[in-house]
């Protein structure tokens, strides 16, 4: 997953921001507000080179501007998938794409996983409040240096019991 986070570091270098919505202006991507049913947050949709991000209008702009960050993933790590096509003619499994599109979004909320370190006696959930972020972008970023046996000093009972306080050592 080293890739995606080298992506989300050239995005914001590139484009001097890390606003999505600025990002995907300069990219020249059309972000388009639209009512969609409730279970529908966006879509990513490209049509003769241009970009195009849905993002349901109904929801907070809290929910929104997730949403957006979720789909400019899609435009950088996905650029010329065609989701419709995947699913109907291929076996591929779409779940590998939204797994990489979350971890984007995690390395571009917390894009220094050494910050978390500071925070070595709370819980998970408390981690995820001094960082403003969700809980799930905390576990993500931890989860590739659980995964690569990295030397943080974090024992397997972190991943585990998100209710006791993070042990390093």
């Amino acid at each position: 997953m080293h890739f995606i986070e080298r992506a989300v570091k050239d995005m914001i270098d590139k484009y001097g921001t890390n606003d999505p919505y600025e990002i995907c202006k300069a990219m020249g991507t059309q972000i388009l507000f639209m009512d969609m049913h409730p279970s529908l947050k966006g879509v990513y949709h490209s049509f003769e080179g241009t970009k195009y991000l849905y993002i349901n209008s109904v929801f907070s702009e809290y929910e929104r501007f997730y949403t957006c960050l979720h789909e400019l993933a899609h435009t950088i790590l996905h650029e010329n998938y065609n989701y419709k096509f995947i699913l109907n003619h291929t076996f591929f499994v779409l779940d590998k794409y939204e797994k990489e599109v979350e971890y984007f979004v995690a390395c571009y909320l917390i894009a220094d996983v050494y910050r978390i370190l500071q925070y070595k006696d709370l819980t998970l959930n408390e981690i995820a409040y001094n960082l403003n972020v969700p809980k799930e972008y905390v576990e993500l970023r931890l989860e590739y240096f659980k995964s690569k046996d990295c030397c943080l000093g974090f024992e397997n009972k972190f991943f585990t019991n998100l209710y006791q306080p993070l042990l390093c050592y």
